[in-house]
């Protein structure tokens, strides 16, 4: 690779592919000795850092025979969970056989930052996705990834676009950490509204704690159309680069919907599916990984299609969505959410429980009132990242694919 010329290879031209292994049974070769080896897990990775650094269990020696060993500045690909997310080794260890070891065959013409981007772009992660749909079990393999074509630059290239993308993932982490900091007081002022109301004086006990008089308090399913589960069945065959905008549990944020990693679904699977789309006002609520976390479905994905979220539709004349959503998502929302789910083995939210789940019902015109406040306490700093990951997302499609060229000047994302 030579000049200003971008080259199209297959990723198996640039990295060794290769599978983890397990040793089995795993629990025999598990060791809490200091000096064992790293045994790297998909929970050793987190959602915000591109590398991997430490582990939580170790291995002994013997079971290298039957895994695969990593070193630091190889690449590894998530193959169940985040499916296709890619990080950088920053330590030495084993990989089981959820992992795919990608490690570059010329280190003189890589940048592992702008491969780091490349690999988890929106452009390939839909290519494996499509590549593993065809499969009854979502999965990556060597020859499919081997296979995956790419555009790449030349190596100045490299750097430059990994310098800007990087830029932009260092005002994402600065903007989280000032959410952080601001969360527990604007927590407590949203339990206040949720709880106290507007203007209140004279407050009862019920079974959520302290309300004002003038509230009932109703289970959820007594002021809803319905509550559902969405799209339930294998999706991955009906991936689509572009089409009908499929909501996963991920994208569900505290209050509002990230759609940094948003799949698509072919309209004749979405047609099939008819029964399943939500509507503006709907809100979705996640079942698994952080069960009762919900958002409402605004204008932009009304009649999308959600996989796996629950979906309840209120009564607008007795429930005001954001109201709803503002309680499932409080302190005692998800308090009333736990207490249901205790003695269950597996942190999964069912239609069921959230149908039973009480709420406080002041009025619909206080709803609406209180609806306004708390959008302004979680939108602000939630939104001005949710325009942040939109930012890099049109950056990464511009230059990750060549349509906007590095020059010593910050280019900006299409227009």
């Amino acid at each position: 690779m030579s000049g200003d010329c971008w080259s199209s290879c297959r990723i198996g031209e640039i990295f060794t592919v290769a599978r983890g292994g397990s040793p089995r049974p795993i629990d025999a070769y598990i060791t809490d000795d200091p000096s064992g080896i790293n045994w790297i897990k998909i929970a050793d990775a987190t959602g915000s850092d591109k590398f991997i650094r430490s582990t939580k269990e170790k291995i002994i020696p013997e079971g290298l025979a039957k895994t695969r060993r990593v070193f630091p500045g190889d690449f590894v690909l998530s193959n169940s969970m985040s499916f296709g997310r890619p990080y950088i080794m920053a330590t030495e260890g084993c990989i089981h056989d959820g992992w795919l070891l990608l490690r570059p065959k010329d280190e003189n013409n890589i940048d592992r930052e702008f491969y780091y981007y490349l690999l988890g772009s929106d452009v390939l992660q839909r290519r494996f996705a499509t590549q593993a749909a065809g499969s009854a079990v979502r999965n990556l393999n060597i020859d499919l990834v081997a296979a995956v074509d790419v555009q790449v630059p030349p190596l100045h290239e490299q750097r430059r676009i990994a310098e800007i993308l990087s830029s932009v993932d260092e005002a994402i982490a600065a903007t989280r950490a000032v959410i952080e900091q601001t969360r527990k007081v604007k927590q407590a002022v949203l339990e206040r509204l949720l709880t106290k109301g507007i203007g209140h004086v004279s407050f009862k006990q019920t079974e959520i704690g302290e309300i004002p008089e003038g509230w009932e308090v109703v289970n959820l399913i007594e002021v809803c159309e319905d509550v559902k589960v969405g799209i339930a069945s294998s999706a991955t065959h009906a991936y689509r680069p572009k089409g009908v905008p499929l909501l996963r549990n991920q994208n569900i944020m505290a209050g509002w919907l990230d759609t940094s990693d948003l799949l698509f679904v072919s309209s004749e699977y979405d047609l099939k599916n008819a029964s399943k789309r939500v509507k503006t006002g709907d809100v979705v609520t996640m079942r698994t990984g952080y069960p009762g976390r919900s958002a409402v479905i605004s204008e932009q994905f009304n009649g999308c299609q959600t996989f796996t979220t629950l979906i309840t539709r209120p009564l607008e004349s007795r429930l005001d969505a954001f109201f709803l959503c503002a309680w499932i998502n409080s302190e005692r929302g998800m308090a009333q959410i736990r207490k249901r789910q205790a003695g269950g083995a597996q942190q999964n939210l069912n239609a069921g429980v959230l149908k039973r789940m009480p709420v406080p019902l002041p009025k619909i015109n206080e709803q609406r009132e209180i609806s306004k406040l708390t959008q302004a306490l979680v939108f602000d700093e939630e939104m001005e990242l949710a325009a942040l990951n939109a930012t890099k997302s049109a950056l990464m499609s511009d230059l990750l694919t060549g349509r906007k060229r590095v020059t010593d000047t910050l280019p900006m994302a299409a227009e």
